[in-house]
């Protein structure tokens, strides 16, 4: 219990800081952008493709 207490404290700390912060922010603008392009050229969503 004590390990799991460390980790979430870790976490804890991780999130707070700028850099963490600002990936978070970078991937939930990007993410919808690069799949509305790749539908928008004709390509398929990753989730649709099937090989």
């Amino acid at each position: 219990m004590k390990v799991m207490n460390i980790a979430v404290k870790d976490f804890e700390v991780g999130i707070k800081t700028r850099k963490f912060q600002i990936m978070t922010a970078l991937f939930v603008i990007l993410s919808p952008r690069m799949r509305y392009s790749s539908t928008y050229s004709g390509g398929k969503p990753p989730s649709e493709r099937v090989e």
